[in-house]
């Protein structure tokens, strides 16, 4: 009797354990088109795996609200101006709000009275951020950071697909791979269909 209270105790654990998944960004997918006057339009598409932990309702997207004026000499930080154009999750439109803490830009995806159903999710974002290009004598510049560095979970894949103006001509291309301040290069370039493609490995 004993023995046999322990083994259907220990199934019961077992399928309680097996049934927790990790809660992760499963993919993210960046679509970069740069226009001639220098703003950028971007595009993500983010697959979450969600379990009720962190992503209950929805997610967040932090974005950096200024950077450094490297080119000046005053060190004075410029904000970012963003145009949040469309927000889908799972193919539908999702309600979303616009929130500014510190130096983050956030966008806070969800319905507060709606729990999502555990399991996948896709996350489709489209913005248009100002002047993001920068000019120098010899070139000029895009430096974008793709995912951001305020995730709150791993992220098991992630690639950038670039598309610059028609008539530009490319100098050269970096990427890095890392937490914040990381210059690793873990990552693979190629150039397909006139576009830049970076993914990390």
């Amino acid at each position: 009797m004993n023995v046999r209270a322990l083994l259907l105790s220990l199934m019961g654990c077992l399928f309680v354990f097996s049934a927790v998944a990790e809660e992760k960004i499963d993919s993210f997918d960046v679509s970069i088109s740069v226009e001639t006057d220098g703003d950028i339009e971007v595009s993500e598409t983010i697959q979450v795996t969600s379990e009720g932990t962190r992503i209950r309702r929805g997610i967040f997207r932090d974005l950096p609200r200024y950077y450094a004026d490297d080119e000046g000499q005053t060190g004075d930080k410029l904000p970012y101006q963003y145009d949040v154009r469309r927000v889908t999750r799972d193919g539908r439109r999702e309600p979303y709000s616009v929130e500014r803490d510190g130096n983050a830009f956030r966008i806070r995806i969800g319905d507060a009275d709606v729990f999502l159903q555990h399991g996948s999710h896709t996350y489709e974002i489209e913005y248009e951020v100002k002047n993001q290009i920068r000019y120098f004598e010899t070139h000029d510049e895009l430096f974008w950071n793709v995912t951001g560095n305020y995730w709150l979970f791993p992220i098991d894949q992630s690639a950038v697909r670039i598309t610059l103006p028609e008539d530009a001509r490319t100098v050269s291309q970096d990427a890095y791979t890392g937490g914040f301040g990381d210059v690793g290069s873990d990552y693979a370039y190629r150039q397909s269909g006139g576009a830049h493609v970076f993914e990390a490995t």
